[in-house]
């Protein structure tokens, strides 16, 4: 595969101790298989409420530290899907699949905790407005 996409509940870990989450990452590690195709294969990953908080938490998240550095891996993440989309018109395959959607619903929410687009990263605008024409992502 080209790319693989943690989707969301990667870990459930319902807890508000940062330590616990780490250690539910780490474990993950754990499971037979998952090594080789994280070291192997690029992965990005769509965080949702199990993933860093509790179940149906909102975007409130009390742990301010945790929250902030999450806040630095999404500006990480779309510093890496520029330089994944420089000469692509699709994340993957070389045409639009899941991974365009995960990738732009990412994209598209971290407006919510305002967090935009740069305007150094134009591969990412063009892919970004290419996607949001799509009669698909109109609301």
């Amino acid at each position: 595969p080209d790319l693989f996409f943690w989707i969301g509940d990667n870990i459930y870990g319902d807890t508000l101790d940062p330590d616990i989450l780490r250690e539910e990452y780490r474990r993950q590690r754990d499971v037979p298989g998952v090594l080789p195709v994280i070291r192997n294969i690029p992965n990005l990953a769509v965080w949702d409420d199990h993933d860093f908080a509790l179940n149906n938490h909102d975007r409130t998240n009390p742990i301010k530290e945790w929250g902030e550095e999450c806040g630095q891996g999404v500006e990480k993440f779309m510093h890496f899907l520029n330089k994944q989309l420089e000469g692509k018109e699709y994340l993957c395959c070389d045409r639009f699949t899941a991974a365009d959607i995960n990738a732009f619903t990412t994209v598209a929410f971290a407006r919510v905790v305002n967090i935009r687009i740069k305007p150094e990263q134009e591969h990412l605008q063009a892919w970004f407005d290419r996607i949001k024409a799509r009669p698909s992502a109109q609301v």
